[in-house]
């Protein structure tokens, strides 16, 4: 397995790094043991934004215009609340994690071997924070 790590902070460079390279242990400490390399690390511009009835991601590079982007819509149920997973396993690792439907993912990023496209698939999005004690 291939880590690509996209940093928008430069002052958070270091400190994700070494998140991702396992040196500051937990969680993803445990995903580095899995890795055959150390991350390679690119600066681009995130763009996150959420309205409460959508969710986008671009991401842009030096090298390539919209590198990264996703969209994400939540499937709403019957009461015309947005549905989550908080009764499942999935609940364990993303809280109140939102269910729903993605009309596309695309990650262009050749300079690290990274092509895909993905349209109209599922989608989850919640909260994620990793602290360091």
């Amino acid at each position: 397995m291939r880590v690509v790590l996209i940093i928008d902070e430069k002052e958070q460079a270091t400190l994700v790094a070494k998140a991702f390279s396992g040196q500051l242990g937990g969680p993803l400490g445990e995903l580095a043991e899995m890795t055959a390399s150390t991350p390679e690390v690119d600066r681009a511009t995130v763009e996150f934004r959420s309205d409460g009835s959508s969710t986008t991601l671009s991401v842009d590079t030096d090298r390539r215009s919209r590198a990264m982007s996703a969209n994400m819509t939540p499937i709403l149920g019957a009461t015309e609340r947005i549905t989550t997973i908080a009764d499942s396993v999935m609940a364990n690792l993303l809280g109140l994690g939102e269910v729903g439907k993605a009309s596309g993912l695309t990650i262009d990023l050749p300079v690290h071997a990274l092509d895909l496209s993905v349209e109209n698939c599922s989608a989850t999005r919640g909260r994620f924070s990793y602290v360091v004690n």
